[in-house]
């Protein structure tokens, strides 16, 4: 008679499937099924990360405005957060929540993340690791006051793409959010 654990990992990634992220992460704590649990969540699941205009963080934002996500800051701050960004780079499927009202100041914290945080997540070496697919969230919280950066956003979107490509590698898709506060 086989056991569940005699199996291989191709059978066992199929009825993972089907399995809740709860339990999954349950079977992790089992020696017999921890490696492969942890391969496929890494592999499957989204990570949600979040870049924050420092103008936003004033605002008072309904629940739906607010931006999810870990806040990519915290890796700059904390220079013991290595294993953070570790696992972190980890996953293969990653959605960025850009929440801003001034679009120079998301390019700003972009450079700032560029070479430290943003190429260790994101730019992978070509062994074993696979494509990195990216969704792009940019929240544009705009007034008539700053109806520009709407134009500024729509224009420069490439920009933003770029910082997370990989040199063409990753793939990206962007959707754009945009979001009126009378002021």
């Amino acid at each position: 008679m086989t056991h569940i654990t005699d199996l291989p990992e191709e059978v066992l990634f199929q009825i993972y499937k089907y399995l809740e992220v709860s339990t999954l992460k349950a079977l992790q704590l089992i020696p017999d099924f921890a490696e492969s649990t942890r391969y496929y969540l890494y592999r499957n699941s989204l990570y949600l990360l979040r870049i924050c205009d420092d103008q936003i963080n004033s605002l008072t934002l309904t629940n739906k405005e607010k931006p999810l996500g870990y806040e990519l800051s915290l890796l700059v701050q904390d220079n013991n957060n290595q294993s953070m960004k570790k696992h972190i780079s980890q996953f293969r499927h990653y959605q960025v929540n850009l929440s801003l009202i001034k679009f120079e100041n998301l390019l700003e914290k972009l450079d700032c993340y560029k070479d430290n945080i943003i190429q260790d997540i994101f730019n992978r070496d070509d062994i074993g690791n696979g494509i990195v697919s990216v969704k792009l969230l940019i929240q544009l919280n705009y007034s008539l006051s700053t109806f520009n950066q709407v134009k500024d956003c729509l224009v420069n979107m490439d920009k933003v793409s770029k910082y997370f490509s990989n040199n063409g590698k990753n793939s990206i898709t962007i959707d754009l959010e945009l979001n009126s506060h009378d002021k």
